[in-house]
């Protein structure tokens, strides 16, 4: 997986984009992928990746898989998209000890941010057209899922201040749009807080998300953020505040629901750590409505520009492409930059091209000395730059 290993040299190449297949035939391809039991990890997740860029998860498509082992179990029913969501971040597919473990956290109680919890649970995203008691089921499930995760972070001391973040909720939200049970979207979301996003829950990990989006826009289309920064300090405000509530619900605030469930199914693929520049991406996609109008609000823009997965998950490969070669062509010169967006697209856990740990307070010194090098690039361009 990306997370231990990196994005692998066929990720770059997702074949004819324009390549079509029956909704029938892709499922197929996904089936064929998924049970080639001959072949290595490595292989199944560069194939599937193509095929999410170039296909996108079909929605609704239920996997039957006979019960070989134990067959007075009886065969299991289960979504494509909850297979490929629990191998892409590295769930063990055992439904039996994936609810003992969601139930074990379920009888111990309620944590002290239960009130809390509550309240963001209440505020997530529900579909339009379901009632009352719908609503209710999806908000108690929202609740006991969050409560469990932060009953487990703080009886195994993951962190030393644990605090309460805005924005678990909606990790949660589209974990059981998407149609995962509780039982699994519990254990995704601690597989995701424990191993991926391990500064998310103690408020560091956003700050670092913040500094990787703005090296991402800058180094990919100067002119825009340098456009986009200077317009919104003319405002009396700062990028982040474009760019705070996407990075904190990693994008699962956009709308419509639809289109994130298959952002996600990107971002999984290729590890949540490549989000910045997907975002950084989507943010592209849109400079021609910012530029028409400088007043315009991300929620706004949202509705102007109608955006799809498909297109922001082409729109991250070739920017992907970008930052590798110039990657390639910096990489003699040790720049703190080439080696923080290294760690970034390539490590998932936080690992340097040697294998050193750049997680928690190392990767904010990456970042600090990467935001030196940005700052002075930046300054450079204001003096050299004469466009709009």
């Amino acid at each position: 997986r990306m997370f231990n290993g990196g994005v692998f040299p066929g990720d770059f190449d997702v074949g004819d984009a324009e390549e079509e297949l029956l909704p029938d035939e892709i499922v197929k391809e996904y089936i064929k992928v998924l049970y080639s039991y001959k072949s290595d990890e490595q292989q199944i997740m560069s194939q599937l990746r193509r095929l999410v860029v170039k296909f996108g998860v079909p929605s609704n498509v239920v996997l039957k898989e006979l019960a070989k082992e134990n067959p007075t179990e009886g065969d299991r029913i289960i979504t494509l998209r909850q297979k490929l969501w629990m191998f892409f971040i590295g769930v063990a597919d055992d439904p039996v000890e994936t609810e003992k473990d969601y139930i074990i956290q379920l009888n111990k109680g309620i944590h002290p941010f239960w009130d809390h919890i509550c309240s963001d649970a209440k505020r997530t995203f529900v579909e339009p057209n379901s009632s009352e008691q719908e609503k209710r089921e999806r908000n108690d499930a929202t609740a006991r899922v969050m409560n469990s995760l932060y009953l487990f972070l703080a009886e195994e001391k993951i962190h030393d201040k644990l605090e309460f973040v805005q924005g678990l909720n909606t990790f949660v939200g589209v974990f059981l749009e998407s149609g995962l049970s509780e039982p699994q979207a519990y254990a995704c979301l601690k597989k995701l807080m424990l191993e991926f996003l391990p500064e998310y829950v103690a408020n560091r990990g956003m700050k670092q998300a913040f500094v990787l989006t703005e090296m991402c826009l800058w180094e990919l289309n100067p002119p825009f953020y340098l456009w986009l920064s200077n317009t919104k300090k003319s405002q009396n405000l700062e990028l982040k505040n474009i760019i705070q509530p996407i990075i904190l619900s990693l994008g699962s605030c956009l709308r419509p629901l639809a289109e994130v469930i298959h952002l996600w199914d990107f971002i999984l693929a290729y590890g949540v750590t490549i989000f910045p520049l997907c975002f950084a991406a989507l943010m592209m996609l849109m400079e021609q409505c910012f530029r028409e109008d400088p007043q315009l609000q991300f929620a706004r823009a949202q509705e102007i520009f109608t955006w799809s997965a498909r297109s922001v998950a082409l729109k991250t490969i070739s920017l992907l492409k970008i930052m590798k070669n110039n990657a390639k062509k910096e990489e003699n010169q040790h720049n703190e930059m080439v080696e923080l967006f290294n760690c970034m697209i390539y490590h998932g856990r936080g690992k340097t091209n040697e294998g050193v740990s750049v997680s928690g307070r190392a990767m904010e010194m990456w970042i600090e000395r990467g935001g030196l090098i940005f700052d002075k690039k930046i300054k450079h361009f204001e003096l050299v730059y004469h466009g709009e």
